[in-house]
C-alpha cells in the first residue's frame, strides 16, 4: 500500500502529530504519556524561545487511510553557526514497523536538507540538547527515566536499513533499592544522625 506523506501547517494538524505517539503506544505498559499541553507548546512559536534560532517543519504519513509515523525537520542556526559543518536534524520520529513509512519520513527531512546545502543530517534529536534524543536500543522492559525515552525495539533497525548510523552510546544506571534496609545501612544512618546531630521529620504541610 502506497504511503502518502503529508506536511503540517495548522495547530489541529499538530494536535494530531502529538497525539499519533499516544495512539501507537497505547498498548505499551512501558510508554509514559507526555503532557499534551506541554508538547503542543513545544511546537508553538510564540511559546517556544528555540524559535528564535530554530527552523521547524513536521510531516505525517498515512498507511491505509491512518496515520503511521511522524517526523520534525529542525534546523538550529545557533549550532550550524559554531559548527564546521551545516546540519539538518529530525527529532519527534515515530513509526508503525514499517520499512517504507520510516524511508519516507526520513526523506522528507533529507530533501529539505538538500534545498539548503546542509552537509549533514542527525538525529532524532530535538530543538535543543535539553530536548530529549536519540533512540533506546536496550531495556525495553523499563520504565523510562524523567528525562529518558521510551520507543519500540524496531525503531534502532529502521534507521540502520535508511543507511543511518550510531554516533554515541547514551548509558542510563538504574538502581533499585531494596524493599528492607541492609542493617548495616541502618546502622551507619543511625550514627550519623547521633553524630551531627540530624533527625528525621515529617511535614504537616507545604509551608
Amino acid at each position: 500500500m502506497e504511503v502518502l506523506i503529508k506536511e503540517l501547517h495548522t495547530k489541529k494538524e499538530l494536535k494530531q502529530f502529538v497525539k499519533f505517539q499516544d495512539d501507537l503506544y497505547k498498548d505499551c505498559k512501558y510508554y509514559v504519556p507526555k503532557l499534551f499541553s506541554k508538547e503542543l507548546k513545544t511546537f508553538d512559536k510564540t511559546e517556544n524561545p528555540a524559535y528564535d534560532f530554530c527552523e521547524a517543519r513536521f510531516w505525517l504519513a498515512y498507511k491505509n487511510g491512518k496515520i503511521a509515523g511522524r517526523i520534525a525537520g529542525i534546523v538550529n542556526h545557533n549550532f550550524n553557526k559554531n559548527s564546521d559543518k551545516k546540519f539538518i536534524k529530525f527529532g519527534w520520529f515515530d513509526t508503525i514497523n514499517d520499512k517504507n513509512v520510516a524511508n519516507e519520513l526520513l526523506k522528507c527531512v533529507e530533501t529539505w536538507g538538500k534545498d539548503i546545502n546542509a552537509d549533514c543530517i542527525q538525529g532524532p534529536v530535538g530543538f535543543v540538547s535539553f530536548d530529549q534524543s536519540g533512540v533506546l536500543i536496550e531495556g525495553f522492559d523499563e520504565m523510562p527515566t524523567s528525562f529518558g525515552i521510551y520507543n519500540y525495539s524496531y525503531y534502532d533497525s529502521l534507521l540502520i536499513m535508511a543507511g543511518y548510523e550510531k554516533e554515541a552510546d547514551w548509558i542510563e544506571f538504574n538502581i533499585k533499592t531494596p524493599e528492607k534496609l541492609p542493617e548495616k545501612i541502618i546502622k551507619a544512618s543511625g550514627l550519623i544522625k547521633k553524630r551531627y546531630g540530624f533527625k528525621s521529620i515529617k511535614f504537616k504541610n507545604k509551608k
